[in-house]
């Protein structure tokens, strides 16, 4: 998986809960996870449209519940890394949320 290669820094998006749905969609950050998937030519070519929460959420089939576990700081006290992120992302596939 893309995230488990992922060396670098990654940092979670911010207070996504909090924000409106319009916000939501538009939110993005660098060095999240979604900014890793978008510089990743192939992802590009199957369709990733940008880095942006919305974006991201319609290209991997995510709820929204899905997308704020995954990204948002609240569930990652202060480190998050591609091998953590990705074994979510893992689980969440074979246990999804209602």
């Amino acid at each position: 998986m893309l995230l488990d290669r992922h060396r670098g820094r990654l940092l979670p998006l911010m207070r996504v809960e909090y924000l409106s749905e319009q916000a939501r969609k538009a939110l993005r950050g660098d060095d999240s996870p979604l900014s890793v998937a978008y510089k990743d030519p192939i992802l590009r070519a199957e369709g990733l449209a940008s880095d942006r929460l919305g974006d991201g959420t319609v290209f991997f089939e995510l709820t929204e519940q899905e997308a704020h576990h995954l990204l948002c700081e609240c569930h990652y006290c202060g480190t998050m890394t591609g091998e953590t992120v990705a074994a979510r992302v893992r689980f969440a596939a074979i246990a999804p949320g209602p």
